[in-house]
């Protein structure tokens, strides 16, 4: 277990220096990280989901990708208004 003891004790000690390190950080700018690192991740998650759900539609004409993001795209892929229209 002389292993397992070597990489705990490197990943306490990591740990200690980020905990030092973060106690000499002005609040201020900390908490501006922390609000720049979620938006961040609310576009990567926002900008994800679109993509996926652009690549799993089924296109059936012109308006298709447009019809896309309004939500009028049913899961067979035919645009609601185009039915309607039908």
């Amino acid at each position: 277990f002389s292993g397992v003891s070597v990489l705990y004790n490197a990943f306490v000690a990591v740990l200690n220096g980020l905990v030092i390190a973060l106690r000499h950080v002005n609040p201020g700018i900390l908490i501006g990280c922390l609000a720049v690192f979620a938006l961040a991740w609310a576009l990567f998650v926002g900008l994800g989901t679109a993509c996926v759900k652009l690549a799993l539609a089924r296109r059936t004409g012109i308006g298709a990708v447009s019809d896309l993001f309004s939500g009028t795209v049913e899961p067979t892929g035919v645009s609601v208004l185009r039915r309607a229209n039908d």
